[in-house]
């Protein structure tokens, strides 16, 4: 039986569109996470506080139960969706539902059956060991369910509707912050929290369901294994699945290291900060992430070179102007925000941390270009060398000095990143010199330096700052690098400038929006 063509209520948004819904979805979840931090270390305490985010963290090493399908699915349903073939996103979906159901259900038996072994396992404070083990057998649902329906989640980026993915997670943000704030006003604690994470996990996938059956109404909701679709996902997802168990590695081996070696309360002190920083880098990444499907869509190797060097410009000038500013005030920001006492202990891990964010922004465009491409298998090998070095380097630098240890470990991985690049580049150049590569991630480093160097000068003068002059500062700080990038940038290639390429495509997005006609037009006119 011949299954009909793809029948759809979606309409692609823009490469842009798509980046800018991304990041409005990650800049929330930074904003609410700003409010709610302080709100909770408040309410818990720090060893409470501590005891969150640990427990989170044992969770976040089970997501390598995905095995990498949720990338293969929405690798496959876009390269499907773009030839019209039903059959194909079925079989697909229908694959990767049934083994989510089997990953999925071993997730939920390890955690509800193995939940004292663990809380045992971890430095928990004797009177919060019960605590602990309830706490586990409820994210041991949590999890389950997040899992077995993930691949829905997939469907609206596939189609590149990033704006009602974006919708379905603003929801669910949304009722988890509400619910949090009036748990935590009435004087309950973390386990009703994390019933009532569950609770809004359960609304968030039914939604992702809905959805999904919405925008493809031919898309079966069952899992229904085949021999094909089993190849297909697990040909790219085994890949994608070991680079996120080397990614996991790379994020918990500090938070899990020092729940073992030191106390619940030093992952608090280590969490918030490194949250800060990798809640910027998301916003950053989400917007990059639009570029994996585009990437998959394009043939061309002009077209591919030219998207991959005006990305990679783009994302290193976004991560180091946002950036560089954390990295000087984070202290006078930790201080203001959660207290003296928390920021003299955490405020220099945290700059550390800040500090080897400033270049990561730089490295999603070739991860989005080997994904799109179908080589996974380099970012794996990527992925291996980091992750590997990052739990070597926490082994030997947590024991010996503390939590900043965890800080100086992500700054040496950086040399994965940069080599990753630079391979990305020799695989796609053929016959272009290595010097545009120079300019869009070499230079903007070497100005990041210098403005890191003149802002932190700068930070010597102003005394302690309020809440008043850090922004001020900040806003200078963004001013002083963002001048120095694009300058450089603009000097070296005037309208064949990555700026001006990126205010073009700025102009064709608005273009397409009512009222913002006139405005396009002048930016065509001057680019």
């Amino acid at each position: 039986m011949v299954e009909a063509p793809v029948v759809t209520a979606s309409k692609p948004r823009s490469l842009l569109g798509n980046a800018g819904w991304s990041f409005v979805s990650t800049a929330w979840f930074a904003a609410s996470s700003f409010i709610l931090t302080p709100f909770l270390i408040a309410h818990l305490g720090t060893n409470h506080y501590g005891l969150f985010v640990l427990l989170a963290s044992i969770t976040g090493v089970l997501g390598v139960l995905d095995l990498g399908l949720g990338q293969a699915t929405l690798r496959y349903v876009a390269h499907y969706y773009g030839r019209k073939d039903m059959a194909g996103i079925n079989r697909t979906l229908g694959a990767t539902f049934a083994v989510h159901v089997l990953t999925g259900s071993l997730a939920w038996a390890l955690l509800f059956y193995g939940a004292s072994w663990v809380a045992g396992w971890l430095a928990v404070a004797p009177q919060d060991l019960e605590l602990t083990v309830d706490i586990l057998l409820v994210m041991a649902i949590s999890f389950g369910l997040t899992l077995v329906s993930g691949a829905f989640g997939a469907i609206p980026k596939a189609l590149q509707r990033y704006d009602l993915d974006t919708a379905v997670q603003l929801g669910q943000s949304i009722l988890q912050l509400l619910g949090t704030a009036a748990i935590l006003l009435l004087g309950m604690g973390i386990y009703e929290l994390v019933v009532w994470g569950l609770m809004t996990t359960l609304f968030r996938q039914i939604l992702n369901m809905a959805l999904a059956k919405h925008l493809i109404p031919e898309l079966r909701l069952v899992p229904r294994p085949s021999r094909e679709g089993l190849r297909e996902v697990f040909g790219f997802g085994i890949y994608s699945a070991i680079s996120q168990l080397l990614a996991v590695v790379w994020q918990e081996s500090d938070r899990l290291l020092l729940g073992t070696l030191f106390s619940a309360s030093a992952v608090g002190y280590l969490t918030l900060p490194k949250n800060l920083v990798t809640r910027g880098a998301s916003a950053l990444c989400s917007a990059g992430s639009a570029l994996f499907p585009r990437f998959g869509a394009t043939e061309d190797r002009h077209e591919i070179r030219r998207l991959l060097l005006d990305a990679t410009w783009s994302m290193f000038s976004a991560s180091i102007v946002l950036f560089v500013p954390i990295t000087v005030l984070l202290p006078d920001f930790l201080r203001l925000w959660v207290g003296p006492e928390f920021a003299a202990t955490s405020a220099r891990v945290g700059q550390v941390l800040a500090f080897s964010f400033i270049f990561r922004g730089g490295f999603v465009p070739y991860q989005g270009l080997f994904q799109g491409l179908g080589k996974p298998q380099y970012l794996t090998v990527i992925s291996l060398g980091s992750g590997l070095t990052i739990l070597a380097l926490n082994l030997l630098l947590i024991p010996a000095f503390g939590l900043v240890g965890a800080g100086y470990a992500y700054v040496l991985a950086l040399a994965w990143g940069f080599s990753g690049l630079l391979y990305a580049w020799k695989v796609i150049k053929e016959q272009a010199p290595w010097s545009p590569l120079v300019r869009a991630a070499l230079l903007p480093c070497a100005l990041a330096l210098v403005s890191l160097s003149s802002c932190l000068w700068i930070r010597t003068l102003a005394g302690e700052p309020r809440w008043l002059a850090l922004v001020l500062l900040g806003v200078l700080f963004a001013g002083i690098t963002s001048s120095l990038l694009v300058g450089a940038d603009w000097l070296l290639a005037r309208s064949e400038s990555h700026a001006a390429s990126l205010l073009r495509a700025l102009a064709r997005l608005l273009r397409s929006a009512p009222g913002y006609r006139l405005v396009a037009s002048h930016i065509e006119g001057r680019f």
